[in-house]
């Protein structure tokens, strides 16, 4: 079965509160209901209660990915193929290599201490997660290091137990952020990824 794990706001506020001495608490963003809106190199981009901007998402000019915030985080299977499992009547069943990558990111918090993955879902051809980052590390690196040993991992499960090969690349070269601003955006962006895969036909990602 699919894994979909999602931790209260509550909770990693005083993991923050914890670790890093106070939250700073930011104007909240104005969002309408279902909408989140993203600023980025002075140009806007849109995710209704479905949807995720479709196309490449560069990093947010200027900004210190290192501030002990919340980022929501997507990361896409090259050409979109199919590799991670199958969606079944909203029901999102893992394969062999869906469950090599839920270890995985069940892994980055002993590899980055101190920073927790608080909300995550795996899709056929997609992940999201939550990245709580109270261990102020380099969000780019976190990626990283996830993309190279999942790669790793893939390769050698091509290889040895017959998973299917990819193009060239096992993601796609960038991956989409989303800097998490208050509690009610919280909330929201962990419904979408909880309803990610009874919505999955709707996805913008499905194929």
């Amino acid at each position: 079965m699919g894994r979909t794990l999602c931790m209260p706001f509550f909770v990693y506020h005083r993991y923050i509160d914890e670790f890093c001495g106070a939250y700073t608490r930011y104007a909240p963003t104005r969002i309408k209901i279902g909408t989140i809106i993203a600023t980025h190199t002075k140009k806007m981009f849109k995710m209704n209660a479905n949807k995720l901007p479709d196309r490449k998402y560069i990093r947010k000019n200027g900004f210190d990915y290192t501030q002990a915030q919340n980022y929501f985080i997507t990361i896409v299977v090259q050409d979109r193929q199919h590799l991670l499992g199958s969606v079944t009547e909203g029901k999102m069943t893992l394969n062999a290599a869906g469950e090599m990558v839920a270890d995985v990111i069940k892994e980055m918090p002993n590899r980055f201490h101190n920073s927790v993955i608080t909300c995550s879902v795996i899709m056929p051809n997609h992940v999201h997660f939550i990245i709580n980052n109270a261990g102020r590390h380099y969000i780019p690196e976190i990626i990283r290091w996830f993309k190279s040993i999942t790669t790793v991992k893939y390769i050698r499960g091509v290889k040895d137990l017959g998973w299917q090969p990819f193009n060239k690349h096992f993601w796609q070269r960038n991956y989409y952020d989303h800097i998490i601003r208050d509690p009610k955006e919280y909330d929201r962006i962990v419904d979408y990824i909880q309803n990610n895969p009874s919505k999955w036909v709707d996805d913008c990602f499905h194929s």
